[in-house]
């Protein structure tokens, strides 16, 4: 995808340029990047509540055999 190009290149190239010679605005671009870094907060958060529900469950289990 073109806006996942300009991120690997935007620390050499700016942004501004590479959107113009894309054809892309950059403020496409600045959205994207706050979705983006939006999804991967909450795919960081769904990833500890498995895992606090996870070990909720096993400790259950645990009590429940005694």
């Amino acid at each position: 995808m073109k806006y996942e190009a300009i991120l690997v290149h935007s620390p050499r190239f700016s942004v501004a340029k590479m959107c113009s010679v894309l054809g892309l605005r950059a403020s496409s671009y600045y959205q994207w990047r706050l979705r983006r870094v939006a999804a991967e907060g909450r795919a960081r958060q769904d990833r500890i509540l498995a895992e606090t529900v996870k070990a909720g469950a096993r400790e259950a289990t645990r009590d429940e055999a005694w």
